[in-house]
């Protein structure tokens, strides 16, 4: 963790600032802390694997104890099993191989564990794309000038890698300390991590963050007005919050958590000028190569859709209309989209679309509208994309995500 991250966390209990229990058992790479103990006026909190844990519930106690005892390994076993020996067992033997990735560790997490079911197709499942070009958007209009994003119940930070490009300064929460570890690992090393509960006030200053998000989680948080609030403290007079992917009450969701109406949502971050917006609306603005976040959609719109994004700022220049930047090279490495099933021949390959569960193409299906049934691909093709060379027609396939540009041993 970076001491300017230190400088932003609050306790969540008392709101007090927190500094490192150099009495105890710590350890820094450079200026950051990988594994130490942070004490406040109420309560101490540990890091592991420079993750904030920012609960004194769970296991954190017993992890902030093999802390304080020098014992970092036995602390990353504890909060990745959660209480679950079977799962610290898998998780330990995983991450003993120096060439793991991303999905063999998912795999070895198990069938129920949401990254198996959900995140591991995230970068091209019509939900992350409507997101990935919101953030867009809200990047240059609030991240120009410097300044700081968190993604809030972000999961494993597929979007908090989008976040990183517009700012060095970003923070990812979420309650389940495995995905935080895959993403410092695998999908967004930049940033921060900090383990804590959206349900309660959030661990960071007021008016730390320009940009604060929650995608496709807050219809599962029971105190939305709690958590509405604290990303309007978070971002102060001059941010942006967006939700995106909320689910519609009114609408059927294989998912639905908790929903509200658009209206609901929109009311939550009142007096801001706060705005819903269909995602089939801004599904087809993405795949036209823009995202329009300057119209109005009509309640018609929003009530027919199962999602909507609710953006909320106090700056015009947020609601604006804006084309989706070209893609100037590869950022990690390219690979075939998981969602393929790929019969490689000496001539090339054919793949075949296939979700990995009914209620994913329930959910997802509306990728149909850029991922082919089937196709092939010849040989100089595969060969491009196999050696992470941009050619015109791997660029053509990015651009459907028949191809992705996954982060550094993904998958």
């Amino acid at each position: 963790m970076r001491p300017d991250t230190l400088t932003i966390l609050r306790c969540p209990y008392c709101g007090g600032r927190l500094t490192v229990d150099e009495t105890v058992f710590h350890r820094f790479d450079d200026d950051a802390a990988i594994d130490a103990v942070l004490s406040c006026q109420c309560s101490q909190f540990p890091v592991v694997s420079g993750i904030a844990v920012m609960t004194v519930e769970g296991v954190a106690e017993t992890a902030r104890e093999q802390v304080a005892d020098g014992d970092p390994a036995g602390a990353l076993r504890t909060m990745a099993g959660g209480g679950d020996e079977g799962a610290a067992d898998r998780f330990a033997a995983a991450i003993a191989s120096p060439s793991a990735t991303y999905r063999d560790v998912v795999d070895a997490l198990g069938p129920e564990f949401a990254e198996a079911r959900y995140f591991l197709y995230r970068f091209s499942d019509p939900t992350f794309l409507v997101a990935d070009a919101v953030v867009r958007a809200l990047g240059q209009a609030v991240l120009g000038g410097g300044g700081r994003a968190i993604d809030l119940c972000g999961g494993s930070g597929h979007l908090t890698r989008t976040m990183a490009e517009f700012t060095p300064s970003t923070v990812l929460m979420d309650w389940t300390f495995v995905k935080l570890w895959l993403a410092r690992r695998f999908t967004a090393p930049a940033c921060d991590a900090v383990c804590a509960d959206a349900h309660v006030s959030l661990p960071f200053a007021s008016g730390a963050f320009r940009l604060a998000v929650c995608s496709d989680a807050f219809h599962y948080i029971w105190t939305k007005r709690l958590l509405s609030a604290e990303m309007l403290r978070l971002i102060g007079d001059d941010g942006a919050v967006a939700l995106t992917h909320a689910h519609n009450s009114g609408r059927d969701n294989p998912s639905a958590g908790m929903p509200l109406a658009p209206d609901g949502y929109r009311a939550l971050f009142e007096p801001l000028d706060s705005r819903a917006f269909s995602e089939r609306n801004l599904l087809a603005d993405v795949l036209a190569g823009r995202i329009d976040l300057s119209r109005r959609d009509d309640e018609r719109s929003l009530a027919a859709d199962p999602a909507v994004t609710i953006v909320a700022s106090r700056r015009d220049s947020v609601f604006a209309a804006r084309p989706l930047e070209e893609r100037r090279g590869v950022r990690g490495e390219l690979r075939l989209n998981p969602l393929y099933d790929v019969s490689r021949t000496e001539a090339g390959a054919t793949l075949r679309l296939r979700f990995p569960s009914g209620d994913y193409e329930r959910e997802y299906g509306a990728c149909r509208t850029y991922l082919p049934d089937e196709l092939t691909l010849d040989g100089s093709v595969l060969s491009a994309v196999d050696k992470s060379r941009l050619t015109e027609a791997v660029a053509a396939l990015l651009s459907r995500r028949i191809v992705l540009d996954l982060p550094e041993g993904y998958a």
